[in-house]
């Protein structure tokens, strides 16, 4: 139930392409990624990581840092999405921003399934 809220919180609600969950907090990546691997049988090849990094970041750098926190294989992370620097503030531990993939839209369909009823239950208005 866990891994679905975290799903409906900070998961793309396009689940016909799979899962998609971006955030830049390590805990939380590295949480949703435990209760993804402990509750549903997923194969590791089909994960994917997107970093999403300033241009003065180290690209190599922030993969190393990101595969250790997801244990996903830096072979699996494509070419990081670079964002122009606005010259407003450099946070210089700000780790970037990683969008995990797993492409299994039934899987995505499960989540979104199991979150929504959740959320009716406990939320619901009526």
């Amino acid at each position: 139930m866990f891994c679905a809220l975290l799903f409906w919180c900070e998961g793309t609600k396009d689940i016909h392409s799979g899962i998609h969950f971006v955030n830049s907090d390590p805990l939380l990546i590295k949480t949703f990624l435990s209760l993804l691997r402990s509750s549903f049988n997923i194969r590791e090849e089909k994960l994917r990581v997107c970093l999403h990094l300033h241009e003065y970041y180290s690209p190599k750098k922030q993969i190393l840092f990101w595969s250790r926190v997801t244990g996903i294989p830096s072979s699996q992370f494509i070419k990081p999405y670079r964002k122009p620097h606005t010259a407003k503030r450099i946070r210089k531990d700000y780790p970037g921003c990683a969008s995990v993939s797993y492409y299994d839209s039934s899987l995505a369909k499960e989540l979104f399934i199991l979150a929504k009823s959740i959320l009716n239950k406990y939320g619901g208005v009526g």
